[in-house]
């Protein structure tokens, strides 16, 4: 079986699917978080440069 180093690759697979994973729920998170701003204005929404991700 593969690994890098000590980890096993199974287990890094299904981190790297995680962290994808995060990365993309966390705007919708953010729009709805903050949609009565986003509402006023609906092209804010593709502006990922305002620090607009949910951690």
């Amino acid at each position: 079986m593969l690994s890098i180093g000590p980890v096993p690759m199974t287990l890094v697979l299904i981190l790297l699917a995680l962290a994808c994973a995060a990365g993309l729920l966390a705007r919708p998170a953010f729009i709805l978080k903050w949609w009565p701003q986003y509402a006023a204005a609906p092209w804010a929404i593709v502006r990922i440069h305002d620090g607009g991700f949910v951690s």
